[in-house]
């Protein structure tokens, strides 16, 4: 395989990075109806803000991403995201280990999953993270 190349995310990325975010929602499935156009707008100001996003390339294009911010305890991982023709290939693993061994050494991190995507349930298990509490919800009723 050839070697893959993690940086941090720029502003030139985000128009990729907005399109990887309306894959990622539509990939597991959330409500979040925002289109590509918002979703970068959105991505450009997070980056702004209060965002750090790293890229995973592959052949010179973005194969994948993660999105964290700090908190109080460590940091909150957002968005992690690959293009399901480079998955399992340890791009995700390999965004994670390099957060980890650098950015978050020592510190804790939080990420939320939807309950539906058993696929990055199972992902974040077999990384070693442990479930730390579960969310319910009641939809409004007409």
């Amino acid at each position: 395989m050839e070697k893959l190349v993690i940086r941090e995310a720029t502003s030139q990325d985000v128009p990729k990075l907005g399109q990887l975010n309306h894959l990622l929602i539509q990939d597991e499935g959330h409500e979040n109806p925002m289109g590509i156009p918002a979703l970068r707008q959105r991505m450009a100001m997070w980056l702004k803000h209060e965002y750090v996003c790293y890229v995973c390339l592959k052949d010179e294009q973005i194969a994948g991403y993660a999105l964290y911010k700090s908190i109080p305890k460590g940091f909150y991982l957002r968005q992690l995201f690959v293009l399901e023709k480079f998955r399992r290939l340890g791009i995700a693993t390999k965004l994670l280990d390099k957060l980890f061994d650098t950015v978050w050494k020592g510190k804790e991190v939080r990420l939320d999953v939807l309950a539906t995507n058993q696929q990055a349930i199972d992902f974040y298990e077999s990384y070693g993270l442990t479930l730390y509490c579960h969310t319910f919800r009641r939809e409004g009723q007409a």
